[in-house]
């Protein structure tokens, strides 16, 4: 596999510049795009529907981490994104919510450069692997209707 075919679109939703600019320096092999605030990270996916995944704080000022989750997922422009929450919220009830409100992963701060690699790569392939299951379920209903036209025919 080339480089190019590993990179991925990455949106990073966090109010702390240090640690955007520490996630931004793990995912370096990525295009990257960020944020300080939900509100913002809304519009940004308005922007680029092409993001492949999105990294979120869940502790932000005016919209928290559930709410931003809860709209990505309402939205079914965005509602495919997995969306990786990244917090120092360790509790199990804090976690439990996350995944309520959509969440494919939980990962408790501070992030081990390894396993957000590995993490991300996986959400990464794992969207990939349905992107791709869902085009060849699209092609096969194509097949399946000219089969009914031309069998009425």
């Amino acid at each position: 596999m080339q480089a190019n075919e590993k990179q991925g679109k990455i949106l990073i939703v966090d109010d702390h510049p240090a640690t955007r600019k520490l996630l931004q320096d793990i995912l370096a092999e990525h295009l990257v795009l960020s944020t300080d605030n939900g509100h913002e990270a809304l519009n940004i996916l308005k922007d680029h529907p092409d993001i492949d995944l999105v990294l979120l704080d869940v502790v932000m000022p005016n919209m928290n981490g559930y709410e931003v989750c809860r709209q990505i997922k309402e939205n079914p422009a965005t509602k495919n994104i997995p969306v990786i929450f990244l917090t120092i919220m360790a509790e199990e009830q804090n976690e439990a919510l996350g995944f309520s409100v959509g969440v494919t992963d939980y990962m408790i701060k501070p992030v081990s450069r390894v396993r957000l690699q590995a993490r991300v790569s996986n959400q990464l392939q794992l969207k990939r692997q349905q992107e791709l299951l869902n085009q060849k379920n699209g092609e096969l209903q194509n097949a399946l209707d000219q089969i009914k036209v031309l069998s009425v025919i």
